[in-house]
């Protein structure tokens, strides 16, 4: 999918997360949601975010191919794994660097809400991704990305959104 795409999936998901679920610092986490779903795209050299940060993008880009890494379920569990740390073990030893984060545990949640949007995404094109690397497990689907399916697929997901927030 393109980056429109992705922040259109992004936004309808988080529509409805907030419909069910009461969050403070609304506007806040939309942002970060968006980043979340932008950032995964980092690895490719044609990307939105690869276009606005070329410097840290071509350094990620030596090491990761597309769609590797970076579109896997890894880096949402590093995401968490390193929100855990710093919240939830006591640690008597280690310092906690990211004190100033206390009270803004949530930037963890959006930033993988919107990560896991993005990776929902890519699955659904032919491409595909392989959610966890070591294993040789291929999540696709039919839509190919910057086709006439892919914008299609978008108005489908706006229409119903539209649908369920009027009707529902």
């Amino acid at each position: 999918m393109n980056w429109v795409s992705h922040l259109i999936l992004t936004w309808v998901l988080f529509g409805f997360y907030t419909h069910f679920v009461q969050i403070d610092h609304l506007y806040f986490s939309f942002v970060i949601a968006n980043l979340g779903c932008l950032i995964v795209d980092i690895d490719s050299k044609t990307s939105f975010v690869s276009n606005r940060i070329r410097y840290p993008s071509f350094l990620i880009r030596l090491f990761v191919k597309h769609r590797g890494i970076f579109h896997s379920i890894w880096i949402p569990v590093l995401i968490y794994l390193f929100y855990w740390n710093q919240f939830f073990i006591p640690s008597i030893i280690f310092k906690s660097y990211f004190s100033f984060l206390n009270g803004f545990e949530f930037i963890f949640f959006f930033l993988i809400f919107g990560y896991l949007s993005h990776l929902i995404g890519d699955s659904l094109t032919i491409m595909g991704i392989r959610p966890v690397p070591p294993l040789d497990i291929k999540l696709n689907g039919p839509i190919k990305t910057g086709s006439f399916s892919e914008f299609f697929f978008i108005f489908l997901i706006i229409l119903f959104y539209l649908f369920w927030r009027a009707y529902l």
